[in-house]
C-alpha cells in the first residue's frame, strides 16, 4: 500500500476530527495548531480561529499568566502532566466563560524537539449539573427519610406511653417494655403536662408490663413518685410482682409515700377513695 502524502494525511486528519463527538486539538510548542469544529464550538471560535492561540490561555489554571513570556512553556508542562491520565479541570471560552471539561491529552511525537500533544475535550457542564441536581435530591430524599423515622419514633413513643384519663383527677399510665433514663424522664414530662392540663390528684402507675426490673430501673421509679408528690399529686404503682418487690427491698427504695397494689382494680379503688367515692358492686358511690 502506497504511502499518503503530507497533505492527504492532514485531510484524513480533519476529516476524522470533524467526525469526533469531542473536541479535538493538537498542540504544539505550547499554541494551537489544529482545532476539530467541535472544539471551536467548544471555546466559542470561529472556524480557523484557535489555530495559533496560545493553550495557556484556555486553561483557567493558566489563564492569569496569559501576559507571561514563557506562558507557551508553561503551557506544554502543563499539559505533559496530563499526558495518559484522563481528568477534569475548568478551560475557558474566547469570551472569558469557563466550563469543566474532562480532557485526555496523548504525546503525538515522543522525539521531536518541542512535544506535540493531542488533546480531547468534553464538556461535563450537564453532567456536574446533574450530579449537583442528584446530590441535592439524595440530601433531601435523606432528610425525609430522617423526618419521617421522627415521626415514626413520635407515634411509637405515643403508642408505647399512653397517659390515660380513668376518672376525673385520676390518670394511669402502664409502663410497658423496658424503664431506662430517657424514657423515664419522657415520662415524667409527659405526667407533669397531662397532670396540669387534667388537674389530675391521683396518678396511677401501673407496672404489670414491664419486662426488665433492674436497680436503676427502681431508682427511676422512685424519682417518678417523688417529682410528682412534690406537686401535690398523689402517685399509686400498681402491677408489683415478686421481681421488683424484692429490688425496692434490697434498694430501700423511698417512693415518696406512694401506695403500692398487686393490680390496677387495687390501684384505681384507692384513687379513687382519695377523691371521696367508693367501688361498688353496682358502680361507683
Amino acid at each position: 500500500m502506497s504511502r499518503l502524502s503530507t497533505e492527504d494525511e492532514r485531510g484524513l486528519a480533519a476529516a476524522l476530527g470533524r467526525a469526533m463527538y469531542d473536541g479535538g486539538l493538537v498542540v504544539a510548542d505550547g499554541r494551537v495548531r489544529y482545532a476539530n469544529t467541535t472544539a471551536e464550538a467548544l471555546f466559542g471560535a470561529a472556524p480557523g480561529e484557535l489555530e495559533g492561540a496560545q493553550a495557556g490561555t484556555l486553561v483557567a489554571e493558566l489563564e492569569a499568566l496569559a501576559g507571561a513570556a514563557e506562558l507557551d512553556e508553561l503551557a506544554s508542562a502543563w499539559l505533559s502532566e496530563r499526558v495518559d491520565e484522563e481528568g477534569e479541570d475548568d478551560l475557558v471560552r474566547l469570551d472569558g466563560e469557563r466550563f469543566p471539561a474532562r480532557l485526555c491529552v496523548t504525546v503525538l511525537d515522543e522525539e521531536a524537539a518541542a512535544p506535540h500533544f493531542a488533546v480531547t475535550v468534553q464538556d461535563v457542564s450537564e453532567r456536574r449539573a446533574l450530579a449537583a441536581a442528584m446530590d441535592a435530591e439524595l440530601v433531601a430524599f435523606e432528610e425525609r427519610r430522617l423526618a419521617a423515622l421522627a415521626a415514626n419514633a413520635e407515634v411509637i413513643r405515643e403508642l408505647s406511653l399512653p397517659v390515660m384519663s380513668v376518672w376525673e383527677g385520676v390518670l394511669s399510665v402502664p409502663l410497658i417494655g423496658s424503664l431506662d433514663r430517657a424514657r423515664a424522664e419522657d415520662t415524667t414530662a409527659r405526667l407533669l403536662e397531662a397532670v396540669a392540663r387534667e388537674s389530675a390528684r391521683v396518678v396511677i402507675i401501673d407496672l404489670t408490663g414491664l419486662s426488665a426490673v433492674d436497680a436503676a430501673s427502681v431508682d427511676l421509679l422512685a424519682s417518678i413518685a417523688r417529682v410528682l408528690g412534690l406537686i401535690g399529686t398523689q402517685c399509686a404503682i400498681a402491677g408489683i410482682g415478686p421481681q421488683l418487690a424484692m429490688a425496692m427491698v434490697e434498694r430501700d427504695v423511698d417512693l415518696a409515700g406512694s401506695p403500692c397494689f398487686a393490680t390496677q382494680k387495687e390501684a384505681l379503688t384507692f384513687a379513687l377513695g382519695r377523691l371521696g367515692w367508693a367501688l361498688s358492686k353496682g358502680g361507683v358511690d
